[in-house]
């Protein structure tokens, strides 16, 4: 499961949009799902082109290989 390290960070921050904590919390799903959107979108209960646009939004991109 992904482990709300940042104090106020909650699953519900994401499906309502709200900012410092929308970022970090879609940041730990990504890093547990090795960076699959998909499955990181699916966890979170976020739909895949929403998770996609707000990825790009918050700035948020896998680390280089």
């Amino acid at each position: 499961s992904v482990e709300l390290t940042r104090p106020g960070a909650e699953l519900s921050d994401v499906r309502r949009g709200h900012r410092p904590a929308e970022a970090a919390v879609m940041r730990d799903a990504l890093v547990e799902m090795g960076w699959n959107v998909s499955e990181a979108a699916r966890k979170l209960g976020v739909p895949r082109v929403t998770f996609h646009r707000r990825m790009k939004r918050f700035g948020l991109r896998p680390p280089p290989r």
